[in-house]
């Protein structure tokens, strides 16, 4: 993300535990691909992987768990067309 951000490139970067608008905010040319927050309220809990998720009780994040990889090929494509 930064790295690819630093360079002006799209960026898409998925975001689970963590608010990926809050530390993507400085970075325009990164799209986040993060749960619905009315599926997850408890999304941002800020864990790490040495804390389990509330809801599976292990260190797989369940709000990871829901985002679809169709969702986030859906948006890399989005990224990469180029315009008319």
């Amino acid at each position: 993300v930064h790295l690819g951000a630093a360079l002006g490139k799209p960026v898409v970067a998925i975001f689970g535990p963590i608010d990926g608008a809050v530390r993507t905010r400085r970075f325009p040319t990164v799209t986040v691909v993060a749960p619905a927050p009315a599926d997850f309220p408890c999304a941002p809990c800020w864990r790490s992987e040495y804390t389990p998720c509330r809801l599976t009780g292990q260190r797989e994040s369940a709000c990871l768990r829901a985002i679809a990889p169709a969702g986030v090929a859906a948006r890399v494509r989005q990224l990469t067309r180029s315009p008319a």
